[in-house]
Formats: structure tokens, sequence, C-alpha cells
């Protein structure tokens, strides 16, 4: 989608089609089955007044409150109007830093790619060049709803847009209460020091998150296919903590630290 990026200290604008990283739904769902055929439910709508049922591809008008009142719009105009407003809203970075603000990562939603359109890839280019070595902050609505936003260019040349979640809306938490809780604990240091030593060893210098694939969409057709269709017993998985104390965990250790 064709969108327009305001760099407000330059009172200047560059045109940029942009694409979300996700591209696709990843929660899986099943229909739920009718007790007698076996077959798909189909959901019906009433109208809260006459109880007439309704098709919900005929239903052509949408209520939209205003203040305290409803009015009745129509659904396709409506549909118009708002794709109208978020073709023509602007994305404006207003404060440029150095690098991410910590208090960023905390709030990090989804993330968009910055491309260039077909007829102004000169525009691209430049406000590539001006965020080389910067971060910009700013704000954009996306899908009726604005987000603040910061926006980054990578070592590959490719704008990268992350939209941060409202204070509001972000599950609130206190680190002073974390540490209040953990402060007194009592660690074994023989084993702490260890559990270092054995990750060191196992630390790289890089790592390609490329070549994850989620797995638990084929375990979970083949659980499927072995227990609910081919009738075997569905194992009892039995999980064990070694105590933070125990002397055979530290034995257990050495021998990894060792290996």
């Amino acid at each position: 989608m064709e969108r327009v990026i305001c760099v407000e200290p330059l009172q200047k604008r560059f045109r940029v089609d942009l694409k979300d990283a996700n591209k696709q739904k990843r929660n899986r769902s099943f229909s739920n089955a009718s007790n007698c055929c076996g077959t798909t439910l189909c959901q019906k709508k009433v109208c809260s007044t006459c109880e007439a049922e309704i098709n919900s591809s005929e239903c052509q008008r949408k209520i939209v409150k205003i203040g305290k009142q409803e009015h009745l719009i129509d659904g396709k105009a409506l549909k118009d109007v708002q794709d109208q407003l978020e073709a023509f809203e602007e994305i404006t970075l207003h404060t440029f830093m150095k690098k991410m603000p910590n208090e960023a990562f905390d709030r990090f939603g989804s993330l968009v790619y910055a491309m260039p359109t077909d007829k102004q890839r000169a525009e691209y280019k430049e406000l590539a060049e001006l965020l080389q070595g910067r971060t910009a902050i700013g704000k954009g609505v996306f899908r009726g709803s604005e987000f603040q936003v910061v926006i980054e260019i990578g070592n590959d040349g490719v704008l990268r847009m992350r939209k941060l979640v409202e204070e509001s809306q972000r599950y609130d938490y206190h680190p002073e209460a974390i540490v209040e809780k953990t402060e007194n604990v009592k660690l074994n240091s023989e084993i702490v020091h260890l559990e270092n030593e054995i990750l060191d060893k196992k630390t790289v210098k890089s790592f390609d998150v490329k070549e994850f694939k989620d797995s638990r969409v084929k375990a979970e057709e083949q659980i499927i296919e072995d227990y609910v269709l081919g009738g075997k017993e569905i194992p009892k998985v039995k999980v064990e903590v070694a105590k933070a104390q125990d002397t055979s965990e530290l034995d257990r250790l050495k021998a990894l630290a060792s290996a």
C-alpha cells in the first residue's frame, strides 16, 4: 500500500510502499460440526427488533455511533471512506535519535517494511540516506487506529518500521516488585558458576534466525492422526525439575562442563 512519510523537521514528504512483515495469520482454528449430520454449523443473524433472520451477505448498513447518537450508514460507503482516510494519512516522523530508545523495545508491535514505489525510487533512496545512523520516531494510522512508530534503515538498505504499543494497552509491570521478591533469595554459587561456564562454551557469534520453521502444526496433525484417528493411547508426559541445591544436580553440571 502506497503511503507518504513526512519528515517534519525538513517539511518534506517521501512516498513509499508499505508491506506487513507477517504475511498471514498463524492462528489455527477448527470448525464446529453439528451433532446431527456432522457438517459445519451455520451462524444465524437475527434482527434484535423483529427477530427476522438475516443473511450476513445481505447486510448493507452499519450502525455508527457519533457522540451519543447512532446513525445508519451505507456499509460500502463507510468502507470507501475508511480506505480513503487511510490512503491519505501521512506517517509523520518528528523526532530523531542516534539509537533506538530503550523504552521502545518493551513496546514493539508488528513490523512493517517500507519499499520503493515503482515511480518514486529516488524518494526512497533519499529517505534511506537520511536515516543512516539514525532512529526516527513518529506516528501514523494503520487500519483505522493511530500508532506511535519507530523507523530505521537496515544494513541491507531496507527501511523497517515498528508500530509501538500504547502505554495504556501495554501490560503493566513493576521492576521494583520483581527485585523485592528475588533480592533475598539465596542461590548455590557453585551451581550458577558451572551453569555460566557451560553457557559460555555454547555462546556463538551469530545465528541464522531464517532457519526457524514452525514444527508444531505437523506435530499436531501427527498426534491427531495417531491418537484420535488411529485410536492409540495418548502417552502421559511427566516433567521432572531438578532442585537447585541437589547434589546430583551439581554432579550433572560438572560432567557437562568437563565434556
